[in-house]
């Protein structure tokens, strides 16, 4: 009897050895998953405050000496030309506490970048189309050969009118 005892003294032992590894692995996938999440959000809310800021500069000269219509300023103007626009924005929430530091890349401007969407027809209003791009890295992925992912979010936006006769 006392032989037997001996024999499964370590086995509980073993058993929660093996339940912490689970339970440390699972938290570290779960910590992975959650990051990969919340830079999503930051880089969205990143391309909508850009995509709105952007939508905002509409072309007056064309609203007094044209047809009227409200549409977006497709000037490069960096006071208020659309595209300068949002690219300001883009460039503030990639400061330092400006919301997306940590994930936002506005170095490379084929990632993070503004544009006047150019399907549309040339009477017509044009949106805007804010991108965000960045990259997430991993902790328990990494162990596994995934470092990073990258992610990229896009928004669109256009001039908002008063009444449908405003606009296209």
């Amino acid at each position: 009897m006392l032989n037997e005892e001996k024999r499964q003294s370590g086995f509980s032992t073993i058993w929660l050895l093996g339940f912490a590894a689970i339970i440390l692995i699972s938290g570290l996938a779960i910590s992975d998953l959650t990051r990969v999440y919340i830079e999503r959000e930051k880089l969205s809310s990143a391309a909508d405050a850009a995509a709105n800021a952007g939508a905002t500069a509409i072309d007056e000269e064309r609203i007094l000496t044209g047809d009227g219509k409200v549409r977006l300023d497709t000037s490069g103007d960096v006071n208020k030309g659309a595209v300068p626009r949002c690219e300001q924005m883009l460039l503030k929430w990639a400061e330092p506490g400006g919301g997306a530091s940590t994930v936002l890349d506005v170095t490379a401007p084929t990632k993070s970048k503004c544009e006047i969407e150019s399907n549309v027809g040339v009477d017509q209003d044009k949106y805007l189309i804010a991108s965000a791009s960045g990259k997430v890295n991993f902790t328990l992925f990494g162990l596994f050969g995934v470092s990073s992912k990258e992610l990229t979010v896009s928004s669109r936006a256009r001039t908002s009118c008063s009444s449908s006769s405003a606009c296209d």
